[in-house]
């Protein structure tokens, strides 16, 4: 492993930097912590789970704002990227399932767009638009 790390020096992220970006998202992010006893109790207010759980935003695709046959790419039916936010391939011979695969942009620090791309596993029929979008 050592000489794949010395072939790719910049791909290490120095201290300084790891230790900026992991203080920015723990001050991005809301917290309430919680000792042990605090935790078990709010684990028995099932209604104040259901309600934390509840004001989380559900977002979600739909079926029909995917290609016509992008399903057969999908490895879950009830798991698809949303629109605005999918990886387009370049369309391989005006084939527009070509252009599909299920994956997003993720963003990354300092809302970054584009930093991070979050992918299902590709499947054995889904392979080569894997590496295509790699």
């Amino acid at each position: 492993m050592e000489f794949l790390r010395g072939d790719r020096p910049q791909s290490r992220m120095n201290k300084k930097k790891l230790f900026s970006t992991l203080y920015e998202f723990q001050t991005a992010v809301p917290s309430h912590p919680l000792n042990f006893s605090g935790l078990s109790t709010f684990c028995n207010e099932q209604s104040a789970i259901y309600e934390e759980y509840s004001g989380i935003p559900q977002v979600s695709a739909k079926m029909d704002e995917l290609p016509p046959g992008a399903e057969v790419k999908n490895r879950f039916a009830n798991v698809v990227p949303l629109p605005e936010t999918r990886v387009p391939l370049a369309k391989i011979n005006n084939d527009p399932l070509s252009e599909y695969i299920n994956a997003s942009y993720v963003r990354g620090p300092k809302n970054a767009t584009k930093y991070y791309i979050a992918c299902q596993a590709p499947m054995e029929s889904t392979v080569t638009d894997f590496w295509r979008m790699i």
